[in-house]
């Protein structure tokens, strides 16, 4: 009955609507992998429902921005604050380059990176890959706003994103050829539900979209009116 409930909340929301999430459910009613595949991967998605990692998530709505620094692909090193005092910024996390539900997202946002500049809001991107697959990625897919590696998950374990991956999954993972350690270059196993964030001027979280549900993604469309109704 909860999931049942959660359900219907979804597909009643405002911010999820037909473009991008069109896309996803061809995607899950494309999928081939075998039921009891598909069984074992979902009892990873309630087991972060019952750890309420989502509500964790939101909660921080209304908080401050971690004074976080990051380092770009060169080295470079980055403060969250020197991106969100020029204009409102959206940030994205992603699982990785591997997942086919997280690429359809981010081919989403840059379709819809005009309407971002032309609105004056900030895009960027977060994934626990390495700079050597996250380069892959957005290569691959023609991919043109920033993208960083959050190393060893640092700012999603901050954001209450960050979970540990069950062996039934990794197992799954493994019989894909997904080596998330090869992927992130450390042997954590840790994935971040996958977010995005609304944040304004002052560095405050205002909007937060989350998911227990990996298939299922914030409308880019709805997140950027979020973004411009804080200019």
């Amino acid at each position: 009955m909860k999931l049942m409930i959660l359900a219907a909340i979804f597909f009643a929301s405002p911010v999820f609507s037909s473009s991008l999430e069109s896309k996803l459910t061809q995607k899950r009613n494309s999928s081939k992998a075998p039921p009891e595949v598909k069984e074992k991967m979902q009892k990873g998605v309630y087991q972060l429902i019952e750890n309420k990692l989502d509500e964790k998530a939101r909660a921080l709505k209304g908080t401050k921005l971690p004074d976080e620094v990051f380092t770009n692909e060169i080295g470079m090193p980055i403060p969250l604050k020197n991106l969100y005092k020029i204009s409102p910024l959206v940030i994205n996390f992603y699982r990785g380059g591997w997942c086919p539900y997280c690429m359809l997202e981010l081919q989403a946002y840059q379709e819809m990176m005009p309407e971002f500049k032309k609105a004056g809001i900030q895009f960027i991107s977060f994934a626990p890959d390495q700079y050597r697959e996250i380069n892959k990625t957005r290569k691959k897919f023609n991919l043109t706003f920033p993208m960083y590696s959050d190393r060893n998950n640092e700012l999603s374990k901050k954001l209450n994103l960050a979970f540990k991956v069950d062996k039934d999954t990794l197992d799954i993972y493994k019989g894909f050829g997904i080596d998330l350690q090869a992927y992130q270059n450390n042997k954590e196993y840790m994935l971040p539900m996958p977010g995005v964030y609304v944040i304004d001027t002052k560095g405050v979280i205002r909007e937060i979209f989350v998911d227990p549900d990996y298939t299922k993604r914030a409308e880019p469309s709805q997140v950027l009116e979020k973004a411009k109704a804080l200019k």
